[in-house]
């Protein structure tokens, strides 16, 4: 047997205990867990550890392999907790001893424990690929496994197991990457590709095409027998915004993703035209660069501009920019040819030009714009680090009141926006921050903002300055900490409302069409003049500042001062009672979502607004049963849909993936009535009418059941709850006797011994002796694979050997080697647990129906599902009932009585499936109370 490390196996090894010593330890194991002892399951751990030495992959891999909890995949488990343990003990040897620890891990245990962590809940992945040292050297013999798990299309397994084990090299991006973003799983996509840059690319190439307009979807889909594809996330709007932040993510140029570069541009054109056109007052200066690096020298985006010219009936405009450009004449809408071929000359051509761009200066000058007042001498651009110390005495030892402001390069430009100037002004200096230069040193950057902003001496004033905030900590995330401790921050844009709320014309009314909105607006309500606003949307990113920029940025954090003195002035000349502090604000960017609670809110208002509607449909005066009742709940009412069912009423339950016109299609087709919640009801009603829809106005489950079973009458009785397979809707069931089912679950168990064997040799078969979770459909499959990977699996090492033998000789000798049970009555509660049948209804259950024994089917060739069988139930459950549509197993129990008394208060007096008075002896019992 290969080692993965290349060590050789110590000749003095300690024996491999015997399957009975083994077999006690799971028992003690599974003894302790029931009564949640974890601290004795971690001594047993270490204990443990300590006895087997060099053999305690082996045994890992036998307790893993005959855990009942973890192939149930729960969550919390005690291998998990062993596990843990273990992985602490083996990181606390020293050097030599965990050298010899690994000298006896062979790529037949790696294999192994892949595959055992694949089958338990993916927190275990980690613990075991650090024990198993699955991370490290040369791992590709695990590739087989992998591979055959994507044959079965488990793309998100493979995934995550593939970027634990960094495997990336091993797959292409359309066996994993592409599945997952059809699927609507970019999260673990992120992940996957997040340190390697060839993945990056490949992605984003492959996402680049979705993002053209007319792409055809289903072609691209078509062929690739991807199950769940979410063609709702594939359309051109929701793939750029998703290239737009992987791009970002992944530090990468736009370039690499031609379709979505040239849609960008094309906005950021149409955005240019139409301030332009309709704001002429906030184009700045350099607006025709801006256009020449929208288009650069893309045809398309060149054709497009000329057009747009047209369309703003600018002809002049589109002439002088199909010159800039060099159109040639045959791309050139007729217009602008004829009114190139009647240019008289160069010159006037020229004069032409000149005249047509001092027009447009002429527009800004007839505004008379509100001015600095300070001399440009009191402006500073802070752009050294011996600067900042000057400019942070000066702000915090003589001002109490600094005006802040900030600006950076317009977003439609480029994949990433990130805060180029902080403007700080005081009455009598004005201090303009260069960012990028001083935040190359962190420290002073956040020394110079932790003056200023969390200085509770000085009262900091802006306008809409949250939205600045966010921004910074987004472009600068190691000044999070000093924001979120921002004192004295007052926002003149809450304070304004605050004034306007107690006196709407307290501001008076803007005298120009022309004047802005927002603090522009405020300047001229005050002032009588408006801001110039032409640098707003100008490059801050370009070194050196422009004059006018410096201008600009100036004025903006100066004139917060001013505005402020003189809305002081208006309170107390109106004599108005308000605090002039009330507009402090200090939030801070979350990384937790924090429209959650909003949104539920805002769904419970809607709920509200909804319950005035008037509902045509009237409740049904006859009662009718269950049975007679067909619905689809969307996705807001699932724990609904699963409680109907639970009572008999034949339910179709939407998918979380799935949209609510998936209800309206089922509605239609199947003569469904759709349940549902919120403001979606109108719409849902609009398209299937009032009667095939209803408004569900209860928010809990539990009252939402009744709401429904009385609006349309039902009548439940016993014999109608669990009537219905849980997992399928199903109604037909095959009944089987225990001895029967004893049969199947006998040939099921040799069966998965013998894939296991074909697998992994004899030797496999020792570990693995387990009657729970493992389903290899596919073992020739991944045999194949395995031998694709030069693994052979058919010598074991000396001690392995000895143990194998033992366990061969055990079977020879008739010994079974199963997972112990719980004593009898345990056992029922927990199959009830799963579900119970109590008895099914005769009408329900199909005598046409049996378990093949030949390939363990029912019904339509379905499979029957036994992993949740243990051999101790054939003798205390006398009938099982198989689900004909999705195998699922049922048998009777506890649960049964245990949900009556759950829907008791819904329930109508009748007999049960087998015509008992069940209501009337948990009556007699306490079981419920009287009804």
């Amino acid at each position: 047997m290969q080692r993965p490390h290349g060590r050789r196996v110590p000749t003095s090894v300690v024996t491999m205990p015997t399957l009975s010593k083994l077999q006690s330890w799971l028992e003690e194991f599974e003894k302790l867990w029931t009564g949640r002892k974890d601290a004795e399951i971690k001594m047993l751990a270490e204990k443990l550890f300590t006895e087997v030495k060099q053999n305690v992959f082996e045994v890992i891999l036998f307790l893993m392999g005959n855990s009942q909890d973890h192939f149930r995949k729960k969550t919390d488990s005690w291998t998990k907790t062993v596990l843990k343990r273990f992985l602490e003990l083996k990181e606390s040897l020293q050097k030599n001893e965990k050298d010899l620890f690994d000298a006896c891990l062979t790529q037949e245990m790696q294999q192994r424990a892949l595959y055992l962590a694949t089958c338990g809940h993916y927190n275990v992945l980690s613990l075991i690929c650090h024990l198993f040292r699955l991370d490290t050297g040369d791992n590709r013999h695990l590739t087989g496994h992998l591979n055959v798990m994507l044959e079965r299309q488990q793309f998100k397994e493979v995934c995550r197991c593939i970027t634990q084990l960094n495997l990336q090299h091993c797959f292409s991006i359309h066996q994993v990457v592409v599945p997952l973003v059809l699927q609507d799983k970019v999260n673990l996509v992120e992940t996957y590709c997040k340190k390697h840059k060839k993945l990056q690319i490949q992605l984003l190439q492959y996402l680049d095409q979705f993002c053209a307009n007319g792409f055809d979807v289903d072609f691209a889909i078509g062929n690739l027998g991807v199950p769940g594809v979410r063609k709702d996330k594939l359309c051109p709007r929701v793939m750029r915004k998703l290239v737009a932040r992987l791009l970002k993510m992944y530090n990468l140029e736009s370039e690499i993703c031609p379709n979505y570069d040239k849609t960008k541009n094309m906005g950021a054109l149409k955005y240019l035209l139409y301030k332009r056109y309709n704001e002429p007052a906030s184009c700045s200066s350099n607006w025709e660069d801006f256009v020449e690096q929208a288009v650069g020298d893309n045809h398309i985006l060149q054709d497009e501009l000329i057009l747009q010219f047209i369309c703003y009936d600018d002809l002049q405009a589109a002439v002088k920019w199909a010159k800039k450009l060099n159109v040639s004449s045959d791309r050139m809408p007729e217009q602008v040819v004829a009114a190139i071929a009647e240019a008289q000359s160069a010159t006037e051509e020229e004069d032409w030009e000149a005249s047509y761009t001092t027009e447009e200066a002429v527009v800004h000058s007839t505004v008379d714009y509100y001015q600095l007042n300070l001399p440009f001498e009191k402006i500073v651009v802070v752009d050294q680090e011996y600067m900042v110390e000057n400019c942070i005495q000066h702000l915090t030892k003589v001002n109490k009141v600094i005006g802040i402001d900030m600006e950076w390069k317009p977003s439609f430009l480029s994949t990433t926006s990130r805060v180029a100037v902080i403007q700080l002004a005081c009455y009598t200096q004005i201090y303009l921050i260069d960012v990028p230069v001083i935040a190359q040193n962190p420290d002073c950057m956040v020394w110079l903002m932790e003056s200023i902003l969390c200085d509770k001496e000085i009262l900091k004033l802006g306008y809409g300055i949250n939205h600045d905030l966010q921004m910074l900590v987004k472009s600068y995330p190691f000044l999070a900490d000093c924001v979120k401790k921002t004192l004295r921050m007052n926002d003149l844009a809450s304070l304004q409302s605050k004034f306007e709320s107690m006196k709407p014309d307290i501001f008076g009314t803007p005298d120009s069409d022309m004047i802005s909105k927002g603090l522009s607006g405020l300047v001229n309500r005050c002032f009588g003049q408006p801001l110039d606003k032409r640098e707003q949307m100008s490059d801050w990113e370009s070194r050196p500042l422009s004059q006018s920029q410096i201008v600009y940025g100036a004025l903006d954090a100066y004139c917060l001062l001013e505005v402020f003195d003189f809305m002081k002035v208006l309170a107390e000349s109106s004599s108005l009672d308000i605090d002039m502090e009330s507009g402090i604000t200090t939030k801070t960017p979350k990384k937790v979502k924090p429209r959650k609670k909003r949104d539920k809110e805002k769904s419970v208002n809607a709920v509200s607004s909804l319950a005035n509607l008037s509902i045509s449909s009237d409740r049904h005066k006859d009662p009718i049963s269950p049975a007679d009742l067909s619905v689809v709940c969307d996705t807001m009412l699932q724990g609904l849909g699963k409680q109907l069912r639970s009572c008999g009423v034949d339910v179709k339950i939407l998918e979380n993936d799935q949209d609510h016109y998936q209800a309206v299609k089922i509605a239609k087709t199947e003569g469904r009535i759709i349940l549902t919640r919120g403001t979606p009801y109108i719409s849902l009603r609009s398209q299937v009418g009032d009667d095939r829809c209803y408004l569900v106005r209860s928010l809990k489950a539990c009252d939402q059941l009744v709401e429904v079973l009385n609006f349309h009458n039902v009548h439940v009785t016993p014999k109608d709850i669990f009537s219905r397979c849980q997992m399928c809707n199903g109604n037909g069931y095959a009944k089987v006797t225990s001895a029967t089912m004893r049969i199947a679950f006998e040939k099921k168990n040799a069966n998965q011994q013998q894939q296991h064997s074909m697998q992994f040799g004899p030797a496999e078969m020792g570990a693995y002796s387990d009657p729970y979770g493992f389903d290899l459909d596919d073992a020739e499959d991944e045999m194949e694979f395995f031998l694709d990977s030069d693994v052979t699996s058919n010598k074991a090492s000396g001690y392995y050997d000895d143990y194998v033998n033992e366990y061969i000789s055990l079977e020879n000798t008739n010994s079974k080697f199963n997972i112990p049970t719980e004593k009898p009555h345990e056992q029922e509660d927990e199959g009830a647990v799963a579900c119970s049948s109590n008895g099914y209804k005769e009408s329900f259950v199909s005598s046409d129906h049996t378990i093949n024994l030949d390939d363990l089917t029912v019904g339509d060739g379905v499979q029957v599902q036994m992993d949740v069988l243990q051999e101790s139930m054939f003798d205390n459950v006398d009938i099982f009932f198989c689900c004909i549509k999705c195998g699922k197993i049922y048998w009777e129990g506890k649960h049964f009585c245990n949900v009556l008394e759950q829907f008791s208060h819904i329930l109508h007096r009748g007999p049960d499936r087998q015509g008992r008075d069940v209501l009337g002896s948990l009556e007699q019992n306490d079981g419920i109370e009287a009804m």
